[in-house]
């Protein structure tokens, strides 16, 4: 297993930004790759295994779908474990979401009621695939699209009790975070302030855009001075954490992530 430093800075890789980042290893300590990608591809995991050579390498999960009543893919869960293994990975994480209800794919990380007894099916399938991991399993925030009826916490407490319940470190996505403040009405600040900072064991950042007074975190564009202020608010009270930058779209230069790592 790679040990992280606290300082480290990293990039997701995308097919459109290795090039550029294989010819600048210096910009980035370490790197992120979607996990099901590797799953599905082979060429995809060699590329990723070599990578590990070069940086320490994090498998990024997006369809264990922790949070569906129906249980979990736990195959799917044994080969992100080897995959993990394979790339002496530091850790492996995935999203406090579902993605499948039913037996059917819904597409996107779809973000679960804020209530305890969703919590407490994300915890029991967190359980259940974290038999098959050599390596700690981090949990994400996830941006909203809507509220579900019945609610009964906000989003600090809500991760509060998830990682209580599930013993998982925090990845805190800040751009996830300051969406859902700015589209429930709420100041970014206090509500990270009520986050369970103790537990942030690394940090993602993005860009994202407002479309009819709502912010959309798309991962396509330059991140927001409010994600940099809320990044400084948070090491200010842990220190500093791994931060990775996320980019899927719309790829500026290269120098102008260079500028924003």
């Amino acid at each position: 297993m790679t040990v992280l430093d606290d300082n480290a800075v990293g990039l997701g890789v995308r097919p459109a930004l290795a090039d550029d980042l294989l010819r600048a290893p210096e910009a980035v300590d370490l790197v992120e790759v979607v996990a099901e990608t590797c799953l599905v591809s082979a060429a995809a995991e060699r590329e990723a295994r070599a990578l590990a050579d070069v940086w320490p390498v994090v498998p990024h999960g997006v369809k264990l779908s922790l949070g569906s009543d129906s249980g979990v893919d736990e195959d799917k869960a044994r080969r992100l474990g080897a995959l993990a293994r394979s790339l002496r990975a530091p850790f492996v994480s995935e999203h406090a979401a579902f993605t499948a209800a039913s037996g059917v794919e819904l597409g996107h990380l779809t973000q679960l009621p804020r209530t305890r007894a969703a919590i407490a099916t994300l915890a029991k399938n967190v359980d259940r695939v974290r038999r098959h991991f050599d390596v700690p399993l981090l949990l994400e925030d996830v941006a909203w699209t809507w509220r579900w009826p019945g609610d009964e916490m906000d989003d600090p407490a809500f991760y509060a009790a998830v990682i209580d319940l599930a013993g998982c470190g925090l990845l805190l996505d800040l751009s996830n975070l300051r969406a859902n403040a700015l589209n429930e009405g709420r100041d970014p600040a206090s509500v990270l302030d009520a986050f369970p900072l103790e537990h942030v064991a690394t940090v993602h950042i993005a860009g994202g855009v407002f479309v009819d007074d709502s912010f959309y975190d798309n991962h396509a564009a330059p991140v927001p001075d409010g994600v940099f202020d809320l990044l400084q608010r948070l090491v200010a009270r842990t220190g500093p954490r791994p931060v990775l930058l996320e980019r899927d779209g719309a790829f500026p230069p290269f120098t102008a992530l260079h500028d924003e790592l």
